[in-house]
């Protein structure tokens, strides 16, 4: 719960900060809201398409491109390794392990550090997903919460974003896109949402 309050000192929006640290860090920094902060940066005004938006068109060549593409098994396995080095790096320090409720701890650090200074925080998300979620929920019966529909739901206690959630039937469904093939923390995350939901878990695994 946010205790220490202050106003955005551009437009006047209230800001709210749960430890006092970071709220007299704020008044000192002058700090401000989410919103005047983007408006803020000359960097997305300088972006040739800052304040516009891609056709229907642009954005289907854009996909079709994307197929086009084609990673050779010497990138995969290059990707691979980096992202082992990034595992141990990640799941290490100055010689000892992290354990997973470590892990948890800098995970949920970090979100309510990003919380704080730039404001409430929404996951990139694939807009490919969608379609599959949609038509998987109408096949099953589902009702799911996603990106384009409420926002994906996110699990406050371990610090997870979930691609899918019918929160009334309590089912879990996630889109394994290829890349999820690096990664070896899936199965630790799956694990984590199943013994604090209790809930039904799905995966969909892309080939493409």
């Amino acid at each position: 719960m946010k205790k220490y309050f202050k106003n955005c000192p551009n437009c006047g929006k209230e800001q709210g900060y749960k430890r006092k640290s970071d709220f007299n860090s704020a008044v000192k920094r002058n700090v401000l809201c989410l919103s005047c902060s983007n408006k803020d940066k000359t960097q997305g005004k300088n972006n040739p398409m800052h304040g516009k938006k891609h056709s229907k068109e642009t954005i289907q060549r854009i996909k079709e491109k994307r197929k086009e593409q084609v990673i050779t098994d010497e990138t995969r396995k290059k990707m691979s390794e980096s992202r082992i080095k990034h595992l141990k790096e990640y799941n290490t320090w100055d010689g000892r392990i992290h354990t997973d409720e470590t892990r948890k701890k800098m995970r949920l650090s970090h979100i309510d550090y990003i919380s704080k200074m730039k404001g409430q925080m929404f996951p990139k998300y694939n807009v490919d997903s969608i379609p599959i979620i949609e038509e998987y929920g109408k096949k099953y019966g589902y009702n799911f919460q996603h990106a384009e529909n409420g926002g994906e739901y996110y699990i406050e206690e371990l610090g997870y974003w979930l691609d899918a959630y019918d929160k009334e039937k309590n089912v879990v469904l996630e889109i394994d896109e290829p890349r999820h093939k690096y990664y070896q923390n899936d199965d630790i995350r799956e694990k984590e949402i199943k013994d604090l939901l209790d809930c039904k878990f799905i995966r969909i695994k892309l080939d493409v």
